[in-house]
């Protein structure tokens, strides 16, 4: 019996060895004196962190962020120890990498109890960051480490901070160092650090030591980025000779655009458009050859200014043996100048590689005037992307024609710019609800882009005919004009709409009736004068041009012009209507006042040479009333409740700056075309600055709805720029584009990555799931370590976009129309669901809200809601009006860089809190009483 229990017991020793190799030797639990709770709060940290990273995070909350002195926080645990002895209770245990012996030995060099490790590490700054470092590796690197203590020892006296923020792509494999692109990056990386990847022990401490961090930079970067970017980064598409020059370069160049960074002050912040940002943008195929256009001349000539070329074709020679881009070439020509430029030429490229891919030699020329007009007139091309168009000749066109709406006088200026992109917003917005479709709509800006504009910036009465000539005929017919485009503006009929029970009553979802009110509503609040008084103005001076004029048709015209009067405004709009340095636009009614008292005087037939005098002012009357009423209109698609703050002083949209009044001309040139903002400045009446075209992500916060004001709220922890891209994402979800398939798949898939991250406490081992998601360090061993401990928690763990990627692993679902903003992370006014493993890359970068781009957990939270409410997908964005509010006024985040707060916050949202939002839509929104039953 004896021999059966030894026998026994050597076995189960045997086989929890061979589960857990090494497990004992680089890492342990040791205890939290007075409990993690207790812990946080001493140190001002809400909410508390997972016990799983609880060490780690504090670390890098205690000194990692901008606002918190190294000084300080040492102090602030200093008196922790005194007010918590070590000695006082177990408390709870919570992992630190290594042992409280290798810490003794290899960091502190004196002897430190278990129970007294987790304050001590974090009361030194050095051994803080050391923590948050070795938290990121895996169990053969950290057994390494073990085995090699004076590595330890130099880190952690050296390059704690570099260290701590690259250390997750650090891996040491059978004795020797595995970098980021694997056997075929060896010789590149020991050229660029100095060491063969056989000694570990130097590569390792070269590494995190070269130009202060920088070098372990640009090998974390690497290491996180997809095959296809890592191959194009380390240049493995290019011949094996070029290689290392071309590894060189990008080390050189890297180091040096990194000028301004400063790792020992801030470690975890980054520069928002930096060389990282780049590699992340650039498209490559699987061998990581850069897709096109690659050309570097091309390219050159793009960056080089932002005039339009009179002859491309000239400008531009692509020859057959020009060299293609390389990873150095493109970060240096990229990470030039100040933020602002440097994100504007990210987005440059990053257009051109998604819209012209596709593109011919023969095409090059048109794109270059494109990608060149993209700086003076941004969204004239990202809308020309947004409505689908992909011939580079009509984006070069466009830019032409806006490059012509410029001239001195700003009136004019005005009444051009506003028809056009007035013209081009209603057109997004037909293509955006299934009104056009992709074919009618290129027709459609093809023939608007084709409208004579004359040497004074004047359209003549161009704009409304092609809104007569052109644009009605594409559409449902009605009565008027603007009941037509009003009609089209709304999107499809709601004969069709979905039939629901909700609350023991049938309703219909019809989003196209809905928005038809809306949109009317909104319409008598400005009013202000309709596109059918235009047309008719243009129209009467059309008459008075004709070669059959009589006295009876001037009469009859003359009738007809006074019966226009009444729709006019007699008072002119005042000046504080508008912005500083904005003057009002003449008021259309005096050209009309004018052309009745010329008319008026025509008495016989040999006065009727004079009739064509009175059509000049008829046609500037028409512009300037279709000017107005266009920017009215696109105000009204995205100005949200017509009973809502923006419209209680009447037509804002008179207020809107296109930057006419400012005095240095290049941004003058730019302004009408920039992305559009709200303006609050104090002083100043509320307006927006910027382009007509876009304002569906700028007025998107009117949107939102706060169904409950009776409780107080406290100050947000967001940062504004997070608010902003959330704000963004919710502007861009378009309901047309979801469906109740897509709706059911979205769900099915969470539950199905559900299920497996569940499977994962009696089932596979963490690193199939981390791997499938390219899990950074830290996240792989929380999950292993919560595994163990707390499996009840590992779901929490997960943010729902990475249950969905688990649960569709052919990547066979869309995702994208439930996905978050990519404005600011691919320069794409779209939304797109987040890749895997993307997240280390998005951090440290709040002066952008980059981060928000990588939690479009909300959206999925309600996709998977309605499913089980059996709710229609398109009510999605309804519902989310009221959520993103409440999300914004509720989120309580440890920082900037806190995603998991954001996760956990979009997923606990209530069933019983999605039912009230949705009987806010049957309330007063799309969900109408089902009257056919």
């Amino acid at each position: 019996m004896k021999r059966l229990l030894r026998l026994f017991l050597a076995t189960t020793i045997v086989a929890a060895i061979q589960v857990h190799p090494g497990a004992a030797a680089v890492s342990e639990d040791i205890p939290i004196p007075g409990g993690t709770a207790a812990v946080a709060a001493a140190l001002g940290i809400h909410p508390v962190p997972d016990r799983g990273r609880f060490l780690s995070e504090v670390a890098r909350l205690l000194y990692g962020l901008p606002d918190r002195r190294a000084s300080g926080a040492e102090a602030v645990v200093g008196r922790l120890r005194q007010s918590i002895p070590s000695t006082e209770g177990a408390g709870e245990r919570v992992p630190v990498p290594l042992t409280a012996a290798v810490w003794s030995d290899a960091v502190f060099h004196r002897r430190v109890a278990a129970d007294s490790l987790a304050l001590t590490i974090l009361s030194d700054r050095r051994s803080a960051f050391l923590c948050y470092g070795l938290a990121g590796l895996d169990d053969e690197t950290l057994q390494y480490l073990v085995d090699h203590p004076g590595v330890l020892t130099r880190l952690y006296t050296r390059n704690a901070a570099a260290f701590a923020v690259f250390s997750s792509s650090l891996h040491v494999r059978g004795g020797r160092v595995a970098p980021p692109g694997g056997d075929e990056a060896i010789p590149l990386w020991e050229a660029i650090v100095g060491e063969k990847v056989t000694r570990p022990d130097r590569f390792v401490s070269l590494l995190f030591a070269q130009a202060d961090g920088r070098t372990a930079y640009l090998y974390d970067t690497i290491g996180h980025l997809d095959r296809s970017r890592q191959r194009f980064a380390l240049g493995l598409w290019i011949d094996a000779p070029a290689r290392l020059a071309s590894m060189r370069a990008l080390a050189v160049t890297w180091i040096a655009s990194l000028g301004g960074w400063r790792l020992t002050s801030q470690p975890f912040a980054r520069q928002p458009y930096d060389a990282a940002a780049m590699l992340m943008r650039v498209s490559a195929d699987a061998s990581g050859r850069p897709t096109s256009p690659a050309s570097r001349s091309f390219w050159s000539h793009v960056f080089e200014g932002a005039d339009l070329p009179d002859d491309p074709a000239r400008t531009l020679r692509i020859s057959a043996d020009d060299r293609p881009i390389e990873a150095a070439w493109l970060v240096g020509l990229t990470s030039a100048g100040d933020s602002r430029v440097r994100a504007e030429r990210l987005d440059q490229f990053a257009l051109g590689q998604r819209v012209f891919a596709g593109a011919s030699v023969a095409d090059m020329p048109d794109a270059l005037v494109a990608l060149r007009a993209f700086r003076r007139y941004h969204m004239l091309m990202v809308t020309l992307e947004r409505i689908g168009i992909r011939e580079p000749a009509l984006y070069a066109a466009a830019a032409r024609v806006a490059s012509r709406m410029s001239p001195p006088d700003p009136v004019r200026a005005f009444v051009a710019t506003t028809q056009f992109e007035g013209a081009l917003a209603l057109l997004l917005r037909m293509r955006l609800v299934g009104t056009i479709d992709a074919v009618n709509a290129e027709a459609l800006v093809a023939s608007l882009v084709a409208v004579p504009l004359n040497s004074y910036s004047q359209y003549l009465g161009g704009i409304l005919r092609w809104l007569s000539e052109d644009l009605r005929p594409a559409i449902r017919s009605a009565d008027t004009m603007e009941a037509a485009v009003l009609s089209a503006l709304s999107g499809a009929e709601g004969a069709a709409a979905p039939s629901i029970e909700w609350e023991g009553q049938r309703y219909r979802l019809d989003l196209a009736a809905a928005e038809r009110r809306r949109l009317e509503r909104v319409r008598e609040k400005q009013s202000g004068p309709s596109l059918d008084l235009a047309l008719d103005l243009a129209a009467a001076a059309r008459r008075l041009t004709s070669a059959a004029l009589t006295l009876d048709l001037v009469r009859a015209v003359n009738t007809q012009l006074k019966a226009a009067l009444e729709a006019l405004p007699a008072t002119p709009m005042e000046d504080d209507e508008f912005p500083p340095g904005v003057a009002p636009p003449p008021n259309p009614r005096n050209h009309v006042l004018k052309a009745i008292d010329d008319l008026g005087r025509l008495a016989n037939t040999s006065d009727l040479a004079r009739a064509p005098r009175a059509a000049v002012d008829l046609v500037d009357a028409a512009d300037e009333v279709a000017a107005q009423t266009l920017v009215s209109l696109a105000y009204a698609v995205d100005i949200g409740d017509p009973d809502g703050a923006a419209l209680l002083s009447g037509d804002v949209s008179r207020r809107h700056d296109f930057g006419f009044g400012l005095r240095d001309s290049d941004l003058r040139l730019g302004a009408a075309w920039a992305m559009p903002r709200q303006d609050v400045a104090s002083g100043v009446p509320w307006h927006v600055d910027g382009s007509l075209l876009g304002l569906d992500v700028a007025l998107a916060t009117l949107e939102w709805r706060r169904l409950s004001s009776d409780r107080a709220l406290e100050a947000p922890t967001l940062t504004a720029n997070e608010r902003d891209t959330f704000a963004a994402g919710f502007g861009l979800m378009n309901p047309y584009a979801l469906s109740d398939t897509t709706r059911d798949a979205v769900s099915e898939a969470i539950e199905r990555g559900r299920h497996r991250v569940l499977s994962l406490k009696d089932g596979p081992d963490v690193e199939v799931v981390a791997g499938e998601l390219d899990l950074d360090g830290w996240r792989r061993r929380a999950l292993a370590w919560t595994r163990a401990h707390e499996p009840e928690r590992l779901e929490s763990l997960f943010a729902l976009s990475e249950l969905a990627w688990l649960g569709d692993p052919g990547r066979e679902i869309d995702l994208d129309p439930w996905g978050a903003s990519a404005i600011v992370s691919m320069g794409c006014m779209c939304t797109r669901m987040p890749s895997p493993g993307r997240l280390p890359m998005l951090m440290g970068r709040p002066q952008i809200g980059l981060l928000a781009t990588a939690v479009p957990d909300l959206n999925l939270h309600i996709a998977r809601m309605l499913k089980n409410l059996r709710l229609p997908a398109r009510l999605a964005k309804y519902v989310l009006s009221a959520a993103v509010q409440d999300f914004i006024d509720e989120v309580r985040a440890t920082d900037s860089d806190d995603w998991l707060t954001l996760v956990r916050t979009a997923a606990g949202v209530t069933q019983e809190r999605i039912e009230d939002y949705v009987a806010a839509a049957a309330a007063d929104g799309p969900l109408v009483p089902d009257r056919t039953r």
